[in-house]
């Protein structure tokens, strides 16, 4: 409670705010969606001090560590819906966590309220967001989900999901993005992609290195850079 005290919290830096409020608020909801959907399912046996144990530790797990006390194949699509969601998201600019980060999440919802609100600039604790930070933000997020699309697309041909089927899939693909490295398993062994030919195991590895690399690092090393241009299209107007 030391760091929350309010004149403490006034002078940590406006990076060390965006990381400790929404890695709080991300534990706290995602504690609570596993809580409500595991709580009839797969730890209906334990008592209600275990379950919101569980509930909470899977939650944190789900963006970093990638242990699992329950049994992931046990859950309902609905917890490995966010899960898988988790998972994306990742842990926070400077761990050891992988995905999109909690800062690039943060800034888009900040910039979307900001945009819904009419106003000019994005603001957060009386600071200015920079545009090529948005830009940024903005970036990753459309390549996170195209890689991750492409690739459950491409397992969804190549491989199948077992029990769970397609959500199977998706749940692997984010695992791997956000290299955590849960999986729900094939019924017999831990790990589903253990179960995947030779196309599978390779886009999984792909996205590992994708998600531990950086998104940006990784797609800037794939794309040329384009050579500056020395004049200027004229504008055109698209109704959205």
């Amino acid at each position: 409670m030391l760091f929350f005290h309010k004149k403490r919290f006034f002078y940590l830096s406006i990076h060390t705010k965006i990381v400790l409020i929404t890695t709080i608020t991300l534990i706290v909801l995602g504690s609570v969606m596993v809580f409500l959907f595991e709580h009839r399912g797969s730890i209906k046996t334990l008592s209600l001090y275990e379950q919101i144990l569980s509930a909470f530790f899977t939650s944190v797990n789900f963006r970093t560590a990638g242990f699992n006390t329950l049994d992931i194949g046990a859950f309902k699509d609905g917890t490995l819906l966010f899960g898988s969601i988790f998972m994306v998201i990742g842990g926070a600019p400077g761990g050891t966590a992988g995905g999109i980060k909690v800062t690039t999440i943060a800034v888009l919802l900040v910039h979307a309220y900001c945009v819904l609100r009419e106003k000019r600039d994005v603001i957060v604790f009386n600071k200015k967001i920079p545009k090529r930070t948005l830009d940024d933000s903005f970036l990753i997020i459309i390549v996170a989900a195209s890689y991750i699309a492409i690739c459950v697309t491409l397992l969804s041909f190549m491989e199948e999901g077992g029990a769970h089927g397609f959500i199977a899939l998706v749940f692997e693909v984010c695992s791997a993005f956000g290299t955590v490295g849960v999986s729900i398993g094939d019924g017999g062994a831990l790990s589903l992609s253990g179960s995947f030919g030779a196309g599978g195991k390779m886009l999984i590895i792909l996205l590992m290195l994708s998600g531990r690399v950086g998104v940006l690092a990784f797609s800037f090393a794939i794309f040329t850079k384009e050579k500056p241009q020395k004049f200027q299209y004229p504008e055109g107007r698209i109704m959205i």
